[in-house]
């Protein structure tokens, strides 16, 4: 690329020596091949780094923490066996998206923090796990939960513009939510004691059933649990945004 922009410089160069009284330059033919040569090369460079590539797959192992980050569009479908992930996308954005285990804990980000590098932005991650008791996602990029999520306790923490979706989601013990920032979350739960924090200008929109509701809301966003049946409700609010739930098989609201 830096050789053709010396190419084309010099052109310019000597067009401007011409001077205006001359409107034609010619160019050697040296220069026409060097120039015809560049072109062909980025050509074909773009269409094997920037075109669709097959998926990458990865066998991380068993884990139960999973983390992500950065804008990539995340959708984990639990499903028995070994855990897998698939990474799909151009080839220059799915190979900066890296995928590691540690001790149990599943993190998906990408290699570099500067989204310039990654022309396509088109990079998507399918992750198949049995479940998952903790997540952790940051960044503007979507999380989706396909079919239905099992377990005895979830913790979910998110931060950042993307959104968080959960199908079905059928827990024994505790759910814990704690979100920031302007995504929303939406979420058909089944679960003993609901336990949910929301700050910033993201809604929130529950349905399921539940024994406890308790929430904690602050800021522009809304929240609502009009579809989600708690036999008993605890609500601590402030901010704009508003707030409904149901109680005993009635809608409430609750303001500041």
């Amino acid at each position: 690329m830096k050789s053709i922009k010396i190419t084309i410089a010099a052109i310019a160069l000597a067009a401007a020596a011409a001077g205006a009284s001359s409107c034609y330059i010619r160019v050697s033919d040296e220069a026409k091949e060097k120039i015809k040569s560049e072109i062909s090369y980025r050509k074909v460079f773009s269409e094997v780094v920037y075109s669709e590539s097959e998926p990458a797959v990865f066998h991380p192992g068993e884990f139960n923490i999973l983390e992500v980050s950065n804008w990539m569009d995340v959708t984990f479908i639990p499903r028995e066996g070994e855990p897998e992930v698939l990474v799909s996308g151009t080839h220059r954005s799915r190979d900066e998206v890296k995928v590691e285990n540690e001790a149990g804990t599943l993190r998906i980000f990408f290699n570099t923090n500067d989204r310039g590098v990654i022309v396509a932005n088109d990079e998507k991650v399918t992750i198949y796990a049995p479940g998952i008791s903790v997540l952790n996602k940051k960044g503007s990029g979507d999380i989706h939960f396909g079919k239905t999520l099992r377990g005895q306790s979830l913790t979910i923490s998110a931060s950042g513009s993307g959104d968080v979706i959960m199908d079905e989601c059928e827990i024994s013990g505790p759910v814990t939510i704690n979100k920031t920032g302007s995504g929303d979350m939406r979420a058909t739960i089944r679960g003993d004691v609901v336990y949910v924090t929301a700050e910033g200008s993201g809604d929130v929109n529950l349905e399921g059933s539940a024994n406890e509701l308790i929430l904690y809301k602050s800021g522009s966003g809304s929240f609502y649990s009009g579809n989600m049946e708690a036999k008993k409700v605890t609500a601590s609010v402030s901010g704009s945004g508003e707030v409904a739930y149901k109680e005993n098989g009635k809608v409430k609201s609750a303001t500041k």
